[in-house]
């Protein structure tokens, strides 16, 4: 197959959604098929790398800190990836390069899927401008793509700048997803959620694959010595971006709870972003800065010591869509915890950790519960294993494949 993958998030930007793409592209390429990248470029001026990724031309912050906004599709550019004769476009964002996608298969009448990565409705709440871009986008879609909408609503105002918001968010994606063959949902939250909007398209759960993070002894050794990790320690870890949607007050107060508890422990946050200093606040505020370690951004590959050194992971969000770090935690043999039920299928409740209510009191018992308990804890681990394991990247992009030639077969 000849695929068109679509994205306003992709390397050398890591987000989720970037990590995502990027997986799908190199497994899909090992199966033999080909692979087309359409995305931003770092900047204004495109670099020319890999025939395969092709660039257009960005400014960076315009909707959100790390969101590259692309502004021009040079008509030349677009006759060329029409010449490409795609077999199938899938699209990963609805902002610029995703509908261009969109518009490009209606156009063509190629099969058109969509992954809904981001939990934009909840994400309104931490960066309202979401909302915003949402209506300029699409009262400018026609305009950006070429044209291929129909039935588009206008927004009505209210004095309710939240609810107008989601109103935009709700609308606009279930608009673009109703011109899809297929709505991919990451995990079962975001399937539930595309059925709320009474979202038309059909809709399949399809996890991205994570591999184990590879690393040896000298690594962890290293790692444990630079942040002041001894043997005596039990580590609480959580790694993404520091931003408000991630809900990490929640997590620091829990683990200041737990210390009164179980003083041995410490709390590792792998990752930036401008909200951290934030958080370094109200931990000191809590009399706990002294065992919070923040590392700052650390390089993927380069997490795998961070995730041995560590003895529990914790993801206290409730905005995220699939969280592919509680993966990468699973497959390093660490018990789970997530206030999100429906998160992601390698957290199974009593089985490799706990899902718990989003309360503080809820989610320090439930650090103390498993680390208390080294028995508990070691079980736990080996079962994280286990259940990583079944969504290896080579596993997913299989189904992946096989869902892109059905619908190629059912395309009308």
């Amino acid at each position: 197959m000849r695929i068109g993958m679509f994205t306003d998030y992709y390397l050398p930007v890591k987000t989720g959604v970037s990590t995502s793409v990027e997986s799908f592209r190199e497994q899909l390429e090992m199966l033999g098929h080909e692979v087309y990248v359409f995305a931003p470029s770092a900047g204004i001026i495109v670099r020319k790398e890999d025939e395969h990724i092709v660039r257009f031309p960005a400014i960076k912050g315009l909707f959100v800190e790390n969101y590259m906004t692309t502004m021009f599709f040079p008509p030349q550019q677009i006759r060329k990836i029409e010449k490409l004769n795609l077999d199938i476009i899938h699209f990963h964002d609805p902002s610029q390069i995703g509908l261009l996608g969109v518009h490009i298969a209606l156009k063509n009448n190629i099969p058109l899927v969509s992954t809904y990565h981001t939990d934009f409705y909840e994400y309104t709440k931490s960066y309202p401008a979401i909302g915003a871009g949402f209506m300029v986008l699409s009262a400018l879609a026609p305009l950006i793509t070429g044209g291929g909408f129909r039935d588009a609503k206008l927004i009505r105002p209210s004095l309710d700048r939240l609810a107008m918001n989601r109103e935009a968010i709700k609308g606009a994606m279930t608009l673009i997803h109703d011109y899809c063959d297929v709505v991919i949902a990451p995990s079962k939250k975001m399937e539930l959620q595309l059925k709320r909007w009474k979202t038309a398209t059909p809709i399949e759960i399809l996890p991205t694959g994570v591999d184990k993070i590879t690393t040896n002894k000298a690594n962890i050794t290293s790692r444990k010595d630079q942040y002041g990790i001894t043997d005596d320690d039990l580590v609480v870890m959580f790694t993404g971006r520091l931003g408000k949607e991630k809900n990490l007050e929640l997590l620091i107060k829990a683990f200041a709870k737990a210390r009164v508890t179980m003083p041995e422990l410490k709390l590792l946050l792998v990752g930036d972003f401008k909200h951290s200093d934030e958080l370094l606040d109200l931990a000191s505020e809590l009399g706990v800065s002294e065992w919070l370690i923040k590392t700052g951004y650390i390089e993927n590959h380069d997490l795998g010591s961070l995730l041995e050194a560590a003895d529990l992971f914790v993801l206290p969000s409730l905005t995220d869509t699939q969280c592919l770090v509680l993966n990468e935690a699973a497959h390093a043999g660490l018990p789970l915890i997530a206030v999100d039920p429906l998160i992601n299928e390698v957290v199974q409740d009593g089985v490799n950790g706990t899902v718990t209510r989003p309360t503080i009191a809820a989610v320090s018992k439930a650090i103390v519960d498993i680390l208390s308990d080294p028995t508990k804890a070691t079980a736990m681990g080996e079962a994280s294993v286990r259940l990583a394991e079944k969504f290896s990247e080579r596993a997913q992009a299989s189904k992946l494949a096989n869902l892109y030639q059905e619908i190629i077969k059912k395309h009308v």
